[in-house]
Formats: structure tokens, C-alpha cells, sequence
């Protein structure tokens, strides 16, 4: 008798133990509802997250180690959506302002340096790059931005073929430039590979290479765009019309 009451008191304290620790899982588990708040190693807070049914919605916010705000971002259903702020860690001066919507960038995106000067303003619709990048001086003073020149290389005589050169005009803010032919979307914004098609670029010259066989004739007219990274990480958008016209009269 004594043997079978001390395996009830065994067996009912194993199962009380086994509560508790069931108890304690769903007590840490992931946060559905509320706010979910993260520490840096040292202890510090690294970010409060807004959850309402087990995805981001609201505010979300981080820190630096040091405790300033590091950015604001707001969400809905796990997407950015709504006004997002980024700080600079030295003087907690706004680097980056700007707008989401449904994940992408929509509206004017602006950066800041770390005086809080105006550095840039890019324009975007629904993630794609527009027309119309404004890049600051120091002093405050536009940035002049660079135009595309269009020359040719006629070898009709020779090879049957006709080459039409993109390039553009000097400036130190360049990066990189990628061209194509196509056309802007309601001629502001740019969606490469759906409305426009890459063509071979090289020291920032772009090439379009024209066969033209005896006897035939090509005429069309071209919109030239040109995709430029600035050093300021930026995407300028420029375009320029161009006609084409190439006779092969060699028979």
C-alpha cells in the first residue's frame, strides 16, 4: 500500500512538473497581439514592433546602442505602408524621410546629410524611379545633372551597318549609366524590361546597331533613356527623343 501511494505522489509531481514547463513555453511565445520588444546584447532596447494578429501592424521602431532612435517605420499586415524616418547615430539628425506604400516607395523620397542639410529628392511611383531628381549642393544650390548626347557611326558602304552612340555629357556625380530604348510610363516613371529594352553599354557609352541589307530602308523614331547612378546613390532618369533614318542603296 505504502509502495503504490508513493507512485501516485511521484507520478502526480511529474505531471505538475510538466504543466509548469507547458506554462512556461506559451508564456514566451511569439507576440500576436501587442507590442514585441527586442535588446541589444548589453541590454539595452533595440526595437518595439506593433503585432496585431501575429503580423506587423503600426509602428515599428529601432534604437542604437546608445538608446537614440535609429528609425520609424509603419506597417500593415507585414508590409511597409505609411511614413518611414531614418536617424543618423552621431547627431540623431533625420537622414532619410519618405513614404511606402504596400512595400514599395511612392512619393518623394528624401535624404538629409548629418547637419540636417537637404541632400536629394527622388521621386518614385509604387517602387519606380520618375523624372525629376533634385540633388543639393552644400551651400543649397541645385546640383547640375548630366544630358544625354546622341552621335552616330555610319558604315553602311563598308559593312551594312549603322551604329547609334549614347553618352553623356561630363559629370564628377556619375556612377554608373545603363541605356535603353523604350518609353517612360505616362512619361514620367521607368519599368526596365516591360517598356524598355537594355542595350550594350560600355565606358558609359551605350550602343544600338542597325544591319541594314542592300536596298532597304529603316526610319523610326527613338526615346533614348539613360538610368544613372549618382554618387549619392540616387537613380536619375533622362530621356531623349531621336529619329532614325538609314538607307542601304548599295545594290
Amino acid at each position: 500500500m505504502k509502495y503504490l501511494l508513493l507512485l501516485l505522489i511521484i507520478s502526480f509531481s511529474f505531471s505538475c512538473g510538466k504543466k509548469e514547463k507547458k506554462e512556461k513555453i506559451d508564456k514566451n511565445a511569439e507576440v500576436r497581439n501587442g507590442i514585441k520588444k527586442n535588446y541589444w546584447p548589453q541590454g539595452s532596447l533595440f526595437s518595439e514592433i506593433s503585432f496585431k494578429n501575429g503580423l506587423k501592424n503600426g509602428v515599428s521602431t529601432e534604437y542604437w546602442k546608445n538608446g537614440k532612435v535609429h528609425n520609424i517605420y509603419n506597417f500593415k499586415d507585414n508590409k511597409k505602408h505609411g511614413e518611414y524616418k531614418v536617424y543618423w547615430q552621431e547627431s540623431n539628425n533625420l537622414r532619410e524621410w519618405g513614404i511606402f506604400q504596400n512595400d514599395k516607395f511612392h512619393g518623394i523620397k528624401k535624404r538629409y546629410s548629418k547637419n540636417g542639410k537637404l541632400k536629394s529628392e527622388m521621386p518614385f511611383y509604387t517602387g519606380y524611379p520618375m523624372v525629376g531628381l533634385k540633388e543639393y549642393k552644400v551651400n543649397g544650390e541645385l546640383r547640375n545633372h548630366p544630358t544625354i548626347v546622341i552621335s552616330t557611326k555610319d558604315e553602311i558602304k563598308l559593312k551594312s551597318s549603322f551604329t547609334v552612340m549614347a553618352s553623356l555629357t561630363e559629370s564628377p556625380e556619375t556612377v554608373t549609366v545603363t541605356y535603353y530604348t523604350g518609353k517612360l510610363r505616362e512619361g514620367k516613371y521607368f519599368v526596365a524590361f516591360e517598356d524598355a529594352i537594355p542595350f550594350e553599354t560600355n565606358n558609359r557609352i551605350g550602343y544600338l546597331r542597325y544591319t541594314v541589307p542592300p536596298g532597304k530602308f529603316i526610319s523610326e523614331e527613338l526615346s533614348i533613356i539613360g538610368v544613372v547612378k549618382t554618387s549619392s546613390d540616387n537613380q536619375l532618369i533622362l530621356i531623349e527623343p531621336y529619329k532614325v533614318k538609314i538607307e542601304n542603296a548599295n545594290y
